[in-house]
């Protein structure tokens, strides 16, 4: 919820107080992906039955958007992790986890 006030002058200035945003760490994701929108649900891995090979998680928070916003999203995101490993080294993934996704490790 936001709150604006205006200090009566022409130009104004608004303040807006804000609610506390949820700070959470995530170490598993999962997405779901239709004509009209993304969802893509953030949790923490648990420690999978035995002769599970998947490991399951504890749904964290969900963040819900459109496909349009997911992609830039993407985009972002991917431009972001380049520059990561420009500045720090590369980040080292598996070729066993990248099979198993059905990713290439693309930069």
């Amino acid at each position: 919820m936001s709150v604006s006030e205006t200090n009566g002058d022409a130009g104004g200035f608004s303040i807006i107080a804000e609610k506390t945003v949820p700070d959470v760490y995530s170490d598993a994701v999962q997405f779901e992906v239709s004509v009209y929108g993304v969802t893509i649900e953030f949790g923490q891995g648990q420690k999978p039955p035995p002769g599970v090979k998947r490991v399951p998680h504890r749904p964290r928070v969900r963040v819900h958007m459109s496909p349009q916003h997911a992609k830039v999203m993407a985009k972002i995101f991917v431009k972001n992790m380049r520059a990561y490993e420009e500045q720090i080294g590369k980040i080292p993934l598996p070729k066993e986890l990248l099979d198993e996704l059905g990713v290439e490790d693309e930069w």
